[in-house]
């Protein structure tokens, strides 16, 4: 499918080089990459296993399993020099949450703007975009005080060039005026990625592959392309009981999930 990426988060158990062999082996040709499986190998090393596998670099995410309060600005641009020389176009920022956080609300948001245009202003001078990522308010504690579609274009616009709005459907499909947001970051053009899951009933932490949860993801993908978004759609499952699936069994269901939702694209 000509527009999609896996992040490969999504195969959280393998190292990059199993990942690279098994995207390859489905035919899977973008990926975004978490740095913990970059450093386990080196940016020069990660590179050449995509490239030998035919994989383009999408995007660059940070720690999964490193606790959020310990990442340092000086951490995050870091991961703008690694995402350059990866040849990745973006790195997705996620800024602080509450944990660890020593003030209120509005001033750990305060704090996470001002990192925002420190990561921002480095990104531009590496020609890396920047994408901002607005996080469930239910981990506005361990993740990020950056909870709302609304929020994120108003801090694109104070920011300026160079950086964008990321969808994560996980993160987003709660909000009550979900495509009134949408529908601005359009009109703005700060629609710069868009990650999709599903969200199972009851509340469970975990993703689950889309169709199997709550969400009207019909609708959510019909209005992206309803307002001319030509960008890749990202499948991004997070969950131990996912990823112990076994792994084909696993990869097909998700592959006939995308082409259910999103057809031959």
């Amino acid at each position: 499918m000509r527009r999609l990426s896996f992040n490969t988060i999504t195969n959280y158990r393998q190292d990059l080089h199993e990942v690279a062999r098994l995207y390859a082996r489905f035919e899977i040709s973008h990926a975004t990459l978490w740095r913990e499986k970059v450093d386990a190998v080196g940016v020069a090393n990660a590179r050449r296993i995509l490239s030998d596998h035919g994989i383009a670099p999408t995007g660059l995410c940070g720690w999964f399993d490193r606790d959020k309060s310990t990442v340092t600005t000086s951490d995050k641009l870091r991961s703008v020099e690694v995402a350059a020389e990866l040849g990745s176009p973006s790195v997705t920022l996620i800024v602080p949450g509450l944990d660890g956080f020593d003030g209120t609300v509005e001033d750990c948001r305060k704090h996470g703007l001002e990192q925002a245009s420190t990561l921002l202003d480095f990104a531009r001078e590496h020609e890396v975009k920047v994408a901002l990522e607005p996080i469930n308010p239910k981990l506005i504690h361990k993740v990020s005080c950056l909870n709302s579609i609304s929020q994120a274009i108003d801090w694109c616009e104070i920011l300026g060039a160079g950086i964008g709005v990321e969808l994560d459907v996980n993160n987003v499909w709660w909000d009550p005026e979900l495509y009134a947001q949408i529908d601005r970051a359009f009109d703005k053009d700060l629609v710069c990625g868009v990650q999709l899951c599903d969200v199972p009933s009851g509340g469970a932490a975990n993703r689950v592959v889309m169709g199997e949860g709550i969400v009207d993801l019909r609708k959510f993908v019909g209005h992206l392309e309803s307002r001319g978004y030509t960008g890749l759609y990202e499948i991004e499952l997070i969950g131990q009981s996912l990823w112990q699936r076994e792994t084909d069994v696993y990869m097909r269901a998700i592959l006939d999930a995308c082409n259910d939702l999103l057809g031959n694209d």
